[in-house]
């Protein structure tokens, strides 16, 4: 597979875990604290940060792996799920979306996510 098709196949995947992981994220904020649902969107999170060290897309690695500590803090109950964790997960969405979509018209993510991390 040339790095083309894999272009195709990661940004494919990117918005199937883009999309599910918005969904997640909603649901844990009008359901609450849920182990099954931080588990869900860790898992996404992880595949996704997977996805994109693989392809070299640094920015979207270091979100997502920053996203992974949130839940990782959540799940070990370090971490209360509030409205303000909530949003900071929703913020992290927006930017992987703008990330996604750098790639999709340039082929590389210009977006430098330190101030967000």
């Amino acid at each position: 597979m040339n790095r083309s098709e894999m272009m195709g196949v990661f940004l494919s995947e990117a918005e199937e875990l883009l999309q599910l992981l918005e969904i997640e994220i909603l649901h844990l904020e009008q359901q609450g604290e849920s182990p099954q649902i931080v588990q869900n969107i860790f898992r996404i999170a992880h595949t996704l940060k997977g996805s994109s060290a693989a392809m070299g897309f640094e920015e979207m690695k270091l979100l997502t792996h920053e996203m992974e500590n949130i839940l990782d803090k959540i799940r070990n109950q370090l971490l209360p799920v509030t409205q303000q964790v909530v949003d900071i997960l929703f913020q992290c969405l927006d930017h992987l979306n703008g990330l996604k979509r750098e790639i999709e018209q340039e082929g590389v993510t210009k977006t430098n996510v330190d101030s967000i991390v």
